[in-house]
């Protein structure tokens, strides 16, 4: 699955330089083979994986997370005209 054109386009307001946390493409893989190695099915992972790949996407340069960065993202996928239950997967 690939992420829909007008998430690619978008992306979050930067975070302030001593708010939140950085996250690397390393990082989100490192966490879906932490999901395999406990046991999660592949079919999870498969499903988790696009999602988290539009989320770092999206994300100001410097990939910080902040405490208002999942709800801008939950706000961003809305815009976009994902269901709320939808957006909610992304989370």
């Amino acid at each position: 699955m690939s992420t829909p054109a007008v998430l690619q386009a978008e992306r979050l307001p930067a975070a302030p330089a001593a708010d939140g946390i950085s996250i690397t493409r390393e990082q989100i893989r490192a966490y879906l083979e932490s999901l395999s190695a406990r046991g999660r099915r592949q079919d999870t992972i498969k499903v988790y994986a696009p999602k988290l790949e539009s989320f770092f996407d999206a994300l100001p340069e410097g990939k910080r997370v902040t405490r208002d960065t999942l709800a801008g993202w939950r706000s961003t996928l809305l815009e976009s005209g994902y269901s709320p239950g939808t957006a909610n997967t992304y989370i």
